[in-house]
């Protein structure tokens, strides 16, 4: 794999899967910042790397900014489920039978946050290629 293959891997998956493993780092307000810095550096070495091309081959670096994007989507999601639920999210036990601990409205964030942070900026990306 190439250096823009990992870009893609790192821009894309580098916040969900460090909120699904772990989550307590980003429920802390001191760590919020560093977190927007790096995720600033990030975007700016996906804009200072993209090179505009004629082909039709898309341009990876561009996933650099998708941390920014992920990092801004879970601020947004927590602040609403703290107005809603009063707590932090829980990591919810694999379960089949919903309802049975309390905790559908944290699957529903979870779930929620993995698949806006990861489909839509492939989908926003794929629209403009």
């Amino acid at each position: 794999m190439d250096f823009e293959g990992y870009c893609f891997l790192v821009g894309l998956m580098i916040v969900p899967f460090s909120f699904l493993f772990f989550p307590k780092i980003h429920f802390d307000q001191r760590f919020v910042p560093p977190f927007f810095i790096v995720a600033l550096i990030f975007g700016i070495a996906g804009l200072v790397l993209h090179k505009p091309s004629s082909t039709a081959k898309p341009d990876l670096y561009l996933f650099l900014l998708c941390p920014l994007f992920s990092l801004s989507l879970l601020r947004i999601m927590l602040i609403t489920f703290h107005k809603i639920k009063k707590r932090d999210p829980k990591n919810p036990p694999k379960s089949m039978s919903l309802g049975s601990d309390g905790l559908d409205v944290d699957r529903i964030f979870y779930f929620l946050f993995m698949t806006l942070s990861l489909a839509m900026p492939i989908g926003v990306l794929a629209y403009f290629y």
